[in-house]
């Protein structure tokens, strides 16, 4: 697991680094503090050489590239970087990963498309300007790529790795990760390719009868989950089944159900990997946080998965700290951190608490960890 991390030049980051890290990592603080950039580092991290998951995730944040032009894609890199006067842009990621440290720096030389963005930008690239049909009922016309930047990413002192970032075309070859990991943002439970991935995955593995019972407990009504093709084999989506046999596709319940379908089912699937979730808390009532929590440690250990995850809510990290201290079974051993952020005179600093130092600072002293 990774033991500490630091963060140089990346969005608000000039420097930032975190030691003491264990199994399962909250990070709370004020909005703006530099909480999803966390997360985003640690991702970015964990992908390595594997660029195309990192931009697409973390520097375009999931604004699917059809929607964008190469102008949107370069200013999402400007404000992906720290010092955006230096050229190229640079920024790097490093952790303590099972006592080695390994680093990955990325380098991005800029095409044109920056000018409008960046004064004196240098470039060998050439200028190629899009053409679209400007009569949308008749068929778009093709379009050259657009080259948007150059990528570098070196690993520590290992071999360096340039890839070509372009538009519309913004698919980067695949290369194997650092380590296996998966992001989640808010809206990320309404991904229907990301959940047909996690049934398949919990069938194959003769898995979907426990994570029925695991999800019955918050959601009695449910009673399998299953994906039931359609009639002109179109791709269908997961289907849950309710109490009196009939199944509904999984994007016509509540967003607190498919939430806790994705968050149990990749703690499962990304076995011996990472996991960033960002607000943990949103979109579950805290009735169900309780649930939900108790299935976090257990499962976390079981697969052995690390968790970085991020939350405003202060009743969630309550939830948490009793579901773990109450629980016989969940409380042999100290794996959880609380890592309270603050921006103090435009420096981002952290204080991080061990499970118990932080509910003792609870219960003693009503401590606000936020």
């Amino acid at each position: 697991m990774i033991s500490s991390f630091r963060v140089e030049g990346y969005r608000k980051f000039f420097k930032f680094a975190l030691n003491n890290l264990s199994r399962i990592n909250f990070f709370v603080g004020k909005n703006n503090v530099g909480k999803t950039t966390l997360l985003e580092s640690v991702f970015g991290w964990a992908c390595g050489y594997n660029l195309s998951p990192f931009i697409g995730t973390c520097v375009q944040r999931n604004q699917f590239s059809q929607n964008s032009t190469p102008y949107h894609i370069a200013e999402n890199i400007v404000a992906a970087v720290n010092d955006r006067r230096n050229i190229p842009f640079s920024f790097k990621f490093t952790a303590m990963d099972d006592g080695k440290e390994i680093s990955y720096t990325h380098k991005v030389s800029l095409g044109d498309v920056f000018k409008d963005f960046i004064r004196d930008v240098a470039t060998d690239a050439p200028a190629v300007n899009p053409v679209m049909n400007p009569n949308m009922n008749s068929q778009m016309q093709m379009v050259p790529n657009v080259p948007v930047a150059q990528w570098e990413v070196a690993k520590s002192d290992e071999d360096k790795r340039n890839f070509l970032l372009g538009w519309p075309n913004t698919f980067i070859e695949n290369v194997a990760p650092q380590q296996l990991a998966h992001y989640e943002d808010i809206s990320g439970h309404r991904n229907m390719a990301e959940n047909r991935k996690l049934y398949v995955h919990l069938k194959r593995h003769n898995l979907i009868g426990k994570f029925v019972q695991e999800m019955q407990e918050v959601f009695p009504e449910i009673t399998d989950f299953d994906i039931l093709p359609y009639q002109d084999n179109s791709m269908a989506p997961v289907s849950a089944q309710v109490a009196s046999g009939d199944y509904f596709p999984l994007d016509t319940f509540g967003d607190g159900l498919r939430r806790m379908f994705q968050i149990v089912g990749s703690l499962i699937f990304y076995h011996d990997g990472i996991m960033c979730i960002d607000e943990i808390d949103s979109t579950i009532h805290p009735e169900a946080q309780r649930k939900l929590c108790h299935s976090f440690i257990k499962y976390a250990r079981k697969y052995n998965v690390q968790l970085f995850v991020t939350t405003h809510n202060l009743e969630f990290i309550d939830n948490f700290l009793s579901s773990w201290q109450e629980d016989e079974s969940l409380n042999t051993v100290d794996d959880i951190r609380i890592v309270s952020m603050k921006s103090v005179d435009d420096e981002v600093k952290a204080r991080t608490m061990t499970g118990i130092e932080a509910m003792s600072a609870r219960e003693d002293f009503n401590m606000e960890l936020r």
